[in-house]
Order: structure tokens, then sequence, then C-alpha cells
């Protein structure tokens, strides 16, 4: 049986790949194990970006969205939704809300 880390680890490859095919990036991957494998992800192009912050432990996913300037400017996130969710189905859901939001 595989751990929380070893399967977002996987899962955050997969979703890079699938995110690359549509010309979308990663700026910013974080992950702790020690609190119930809770991460922050930021999706997205060089003008607009979709960051996901889920709660690990409460198991609610937040999804917030920025759009900037130039590559200097800083993020004013906007949040968009806050919803329970399964782990299973969180980067399915990313993958889909990222293609959406963008």
């Amino acid at each position: 049986m595989s751990s929380y880390s070893e399967d977002h680890i996987s899962n955050l490859a997969i979703l890079n790949e699938n995110l690359k095919k549509k010309k979308l990036s990663i700026f910013e991957s974080s992950y702790n194990h020690l609190i119930f494998g809770s991460f922050i992800l930021i999706v997205g192009t060089s003008k607009k970006r979709s960051k996901f912050v889920y709660d690990g432990k409460e198991g609610w996913l937040t999804i917030s969205q920025s759009e900037f300037s130039n590559t200097n400017s800083p993020a004013q996130w906007n949040e968009i939704e806050q919803k329970p969710i399964e782990r299973s189905l969180l980067f399915p859901e990313i993958e889909k809300r990222s293609l959406e939001l963008i």
C-alpha cells in the first residue's frame, strides 16, 4: 500500500504532464505529510494562475485565482470556491478546474 506522499508525487507528475499539453505550468507546489497530507499548488500561465489549497485534516479544497500584469507583480488571490472533497478526487478536480479558470 502506498503512502499519501507517494500518491501525491505520482499524481503531481501526471498532472504536470497533462497541464503541459495545454500550455499550463506548475508555478509552486508544497506538500506537508505532517499536516495530514495538506498541500498548496499554483498552476497557470505567466498572466493568470489558480491556487489550490488542500486541508488534509478537514478534507477541504480552496480554489483561488490571481492575474498578473507582469512577472514581478505580487499575487492578489481572489477565493473562487471552498468545498469538501475526497482525497481520491483531488487531482482530477484540480486538472479540471485549472483548465476552466485559466
